[in-house]
């Protein structure tokens, strides 16, 4: 079904961050207008993420002759191929990185065979079937998240010294925070519950937490300066300008002048609206099990770790003013994991749980102003012949993505 969705193109046009900030920016060359997250004097996006969810696939699915043969040749390409190549790509990407940490996450503590029950309900799930085949930043801060918790998991379950896995902990740390800075707020207690367990493993010796720590930092600090190196590439070609992304994102969302420009909400919209409008069955176990003292969650480490990732994003995300479902799209994998199985089969919430995504899916999948992105499609295409220049006119909608 996820496939499905991705090759024959979705029509429900859910935000128009899945274009503008993973799609139009790398496509410059086509259009006129950057999208303003991406101009110089406000540099708050990192260049590589949209590049990596867009530029590359369809340069995989097009080969280039040479940059600049496949630059111009990129015309070639009809909006159709531009919008479903990186979707299809990205759908590979979530069953790599959503159902395959998952059965790992589940696989570490459940030796039963078959495919666990908490991958049936992650991939029944709308946020899955729909986000998670469209390059959204949120949707691959999400994917890097699950990456972490798996990485997590294998490196602190090992009784050895290897240094490898913190080595991986801190390059994925990085590139979680290049492509959205609220990476931090899931990644943080994730991040000291590794090193402190690490620490535990190794009978508390100090040189191996020192060890663990200074790995982390350098493998972090690499990764984010070639991030860093890449970004001031491009935003200022001769490179005499250091543009450090997260750092002017997170400057520009803590002033609430600046996004009164894009919508106040109150605090608590993530905890009371968009959670259960995400993850229904799921964001009410999540809140039950806050309340029961002697809940699993609380009595194995593991699940306390997850548990944390989760509710530390929720609680950081709901300080600021504005609140949009996609920001709370990485709770997913974390809640499936933890009341998958309890949520939709111990609990006989299954009925409930396909009514509940087959509803939501049909709407935004499908419904959502899902003639916007088609009508596109059957415009014909401006030449150096055309005499005469149409004007197409859009009313309450949302922003036509114009390199389609």
């Amino acid at each position: 079904l996820r496939f499905f969705g991705a090759i024959y193109s979705l029509p429900g046009y859910i935000h128009p961050d899945e274009f503008f900030q993973g799609g139009q920016d790398v496509k410059e060359y086509l259009v006129s207008n950057v999208p303003w997250e991406f101009e110089p004097n406000n540099a708050l996006r990192s260049i590589i993420p949209p590049t990596f969810m867009t530029l590359v696939p369809l340069r995989l699915y097009y080969p280039p002759q040479s940059s600049i043969l496949w630059a111009s040749s990129m015309n070639s390409l009809s909006g159709k191929e531009i919008l479903i190549i990186p979707r299809i790509f990205m759908a590979i990407l979530s069953v790599i990185f959503f159902d395959g940490c998952l059965w790992i996450l589940v696989a570490c503590t459940d030796a039963s065979l078959g495919p666990p029950i908490e991958v049936l309900v992650l991939a029944s799930s709308w946020p899955c079937l729909v986000f998670g085949v469209r390059p959204f930043t949120n949707n691959l801060e999400a994917m890097v998240l699950s990456c972490l918790l798996t990485i997590q998991k294998g490196g602190v379950q090992r009784q050895q010294t290897s240094i490898k896995s913190t080595i991986l902990v801190g390059a994925v740390c990085s590139i979680g925070l290049f492509v959205r800075f609220t990476f931090a707020f899931f990644a943080f207690p994730v991040v000291i519950a590794y090193l402190y367990t690490r620490w535990m493993n190794m009978k508390f010796q100090f040189k191996y937490f020192l060890r663990d720590a200074l790995g982390l930092a350098i493998s972090f600090s690499l990764t984010s300066a070639m991030f860093i190196w890449v970004d001031s590439r491009y935003y200022s070609w001769q490179a005499q300008t250091v543009y450090i992304a997260p750092f002017n994102a997170l400057r520009y969302n803590s002033k609430s002048t600046n996004l009164a420009e894009h919508g106040l909400h109150p605090r608590v919209t993530h905890a009371v609206v968009n959670m259960p409008m995400l993850f229904g069955p799921l964001a009410l176990a999540g809140y039950y099990s806050i309340f029961q003292r002697n809940g699993r969650t609380y009595n194995n480490s593991s699940r306390s770790i997850i548990g944390s990732a989760y509710l530390s994003g929720l609680f950081l995300l709901s300080c600021a003013p504005h609140q949009e479902p996609r920001f709370i799209l990485p709770c997913l994998v974390p809640l499936v994991q933890l009341y998958g199985k309890d949520a939709v089969v111990a609990l006989f919430l299954g009925p409930f749980w396909v009514v509940f995504n087959l509803i939501l899916y049909i709407f935004f999948g499908w419904l959502h102003q899902g003639g916007l992105v088609n009508s596109l499609f059957e415009m014909p295409r401006p030449t150096n012949e055309s005499r005469t220049a149409r004007v197409y006119v859009y009313y309450k909608t949302y922003m036509p993505p114009s390199f389609l």
